[in-house]
């Protein structure tokens, strides 16, 4: 998602915004498969002999949640990427191609 989403002249901010909607992505697929049973527990350590299982109280709470935050951090990064001064050799302006 980073990849996709980043463009070279991104600020500082808005790549960090970026980083944190990719990180949300991570964690929402993660989610994802929990909520579907294709993995049991969020994270396993092994301690010794003892398996030590972490567990996630609500799913589909959580996913909700990050839903939303995915949702605003894309909306900001939107609005900020439209406030940036339009790069005059960008090939992708639509302004070009008409």
């Amino acid at each position: 998602m980073f990849d996709e989403l980043s463009h070279e002249r991104d600020t500082f901010s808005l790549r960090l915004l970026i980083e944190q909607l990719a990180d949300l992505a991570d964690i929402n697929e993660k989610l994802r498969r929990l909520c579907s049973g294709d993995v049991k527990e969020w994270v396993s350590l092994k301690l010794g002999p003892q398996v030590v299982a972490v567990m996630i109280d609500d799913p589909i709470k959580r996913r909700k949640e990050i839903s939303t935050e995915m949702r605003q951090l894309l909306s900001e990064i939107y609005k900020q990427r439209a406030d940036l001064p339009i790069d005059p050799d960008d090939d992708d302006d639509p302004a070009k191609k008409y």
